[in-house]
């Protein structure tokens, strides 16, 4: 006696039908003629969402169903014989649920495919493969800007591949331009000979002649020209009669190191690869360091003892990491103490070339001060925001570049004072305080007036200073500090407002010495 609640033919033909004879799957056909025509083959299966039976072997069965429900379509799901089989392997990933999901997107999808021609996998690629070919070569011939290559590069890309697997193809298109990059794969040294036409040899020769010198790229029309030794330019000749070839020189990798020097001397930022270009005359070196940090162009002309040179720098790497996985945060930390010693130093990059060390600049010595003070700026930046950090109960995050001048110097006065609660001296001359002298404490305002000496000033901030630094909202402690053996000038003002009103300045003098003091030492990320 059959205890299982199977479906019943017209069902299980009902699942055939709108499963348009694919498995819900995979996707596969499922039933068919055999070979010889006069038989059914068939690997497909109706198959149970939720058992049709109880008991050992039975997969996903759903006691609260009845026998019709069971029976009943809904509760079926056309597949072929290994889906069948992977999906009960699989009985917790493949739930009821599932699918019910699986079978709703599968009817949703051959509803799609009623009227339209179907092609086994192997057409699909023939035909897909020809007419990638066809729409490319009809782009990039007579009947460029009337397609989009974009949905084409790729195979384009492989069909040239093939006619010579020796060099890598790299297409990219701008502004109505097509760009075909070749370059020999690593280890292949390529035997090229190029047969230049009569109106084109002298041209030719020429510019051979300063690519030998400067390094420069040869630009030349394809049309004066034929290539042996590599099929892709003709090939590319051919499909674009009216192309131009740019002929690019090699580039050389060199082993290169930074500096930033000082009179209080070098420190090394670390070593990094610099690349080398040009001809006998005039050579091009070029570079990026700390991720970016530190960018550079060195271009010297050798026969007139001239060089240009052009820094640039940018945070763009550090944008969006968090603080701790910045790389190089060590050597940048150690590089800000370093021009915490100093008011002015400049970049150099020594280059290995063979047996021979090129310092750059040589004889350069005015560099951007822009630069210079970005990247200063942002070294400091990033110490305090390393600083704070550490009191901070969550890690911080560079969300966003912007930082101001102030932001930094309220940011580096709140650690000076966290950092230095023993008494230290100042700068003679250095402002240290000023207020009207008529809101300072009587007593204080009365020694101050009267220019006594050995006076004792306690300052103590009365609300808390914020800062952006880096997109880090951060509140700092308030804080005091109190200044002995100081010197005070008394004054009055010429505005209409204050012209009733004395005023103080307290400077620093030879024996001033100042203690500072946080009330709450945490700072607060906002």
């Amino acid at each position: 006696m059959n205890s299982r609640d199977d479906f019943t033919e017209a069902t299980k033909i009902k699942l055939l039908a709108l499963a348009a004879n694919l498995c819900s799957r995979c996707r596969v056909m499922t039933v068919g003629p055999t070979h010889s025509g006069d038989q059914r083959n068939s690997i497909g299966v109706a198959a149970h969402i939720c058992g049709a039976a109880s008991g050992p072997g039975s997969k996903r069965y759903d006691p609260n169903q009845t026998t019709e429900q069971r029976k009943h379509y809904d509760n079926g799901i056309w597949l072929c014989y290994s889906c069948s089989k992977l999906i009960d392997n699989e009985e917790t990933f493949h739930d009821a649920n599932r699918l019910k999901t699986m079978k709703a997107n599968h009817l949703a999808y051959a509803s799609t495919l009623v009227g339209v021609a179907l092609m086994a996998p192997f057409e699909v690629k023939n035909e897909i493969r020809a007419g990638i070919i066809e729409a490319t070569l009809a782009l990039c011939g007579s009947g460029a800007g009337k397609l989009d290559l974009t949905a084409v590069l790729e195979g384009y890309e492989d069909h040239l591949k093939s006619i010579d697997p020796n060099y890598e193809v790299e297409i990219t298109t701008t502004n109505r331009k097509v760009r075909y990059d070749i370059t020999a794969k690593e280890g292949f040294v390529p035997s090229i000979s190029i047969i230049p036409s009569a109106e084109t040899r002298s041209l030719l020769f020429e510019k051979f002649e300063n690519l030998r010198l400067t390094g420069e790229d040869i630009v030349i029309p394809s049309e004066g020209i034929d290539f042996v030794g590599i099929d892709i330019f003709q090939e590319l000749k051919k499909t674009n009669p009216k192309s131009v070839i740019i002929l690019k020189s090699k580039k050389h990798k060199i082993e290169s190191e930074l500096f930033l020097e000082s009179d209080k001397g070098i420190f090394s930022l670390g070593s990094f690869q610099s690349l080398l270009k040009g001809g006998k005359r005039v050579q091009d070196y070029s570079g990026r360091a700390l991720n970016g940090l530190f960018q550079y162009n060195f271009i010297v002309d050798l026969e007139n003892e001239k060089g240009t040179m052009e820094f640039g720098s940018t945070i763009a790497s550090w944008i969006g990491k968090k603080l701790l996985d910045i790389k190089h945060l060590p050597k940048l930390l150690k590089a800000h103490k370093f021009l915490e010693q100093t008011s002015s130093y400049k970049f150099t990059v020594e280059c290995e070339i063979g047996n021979t060390t090129l310092k750059i600049p040589k004889g350069i010595q005015n560099q951007p001060e822009n630069v210079l003070y970005f990247f200063r700026r942002n070294i400091k930046a990033l110490y305090l925001l390393n600083e704070i950090s550490k009191t901070l109960p969550i890690k911080v995050s560079i969300i966003s570049p912007v930082t101001t001048d102030n932001s930094i110097e309220i940011a580096d006065f709140s650690l000076l004072l966290a950092s230095k609660p023993q008494p230290e001296r100042l700068e003679p001359g250095t402002l240290l305080f000023n207020s009207r002298l008529d809101e300072l404490p009587t007593p204080l305002a009365i020694d101050l007036w009267c220019q006594r000496e050995n006076l004792y000033l306690s300052v103590t901030e009365q609300y808390n200073r914020t800062s952006d630094l880096y997109g880090n909202l951060i509140s700092f402690p308030r804080w005091n500090f109190g200044f002995e053996n100081f010197t005070p000038v008394l004054y009055s003002s010429i505005d209409e407002n204050d012209r009733n009103y004395i005023f103080v300045n307290i400077y620093s003098n030879e024996n001033t010495t100042v203690a500072f003091g946080l009330e709450n030492g945490n700072f607060e990320l906002l």
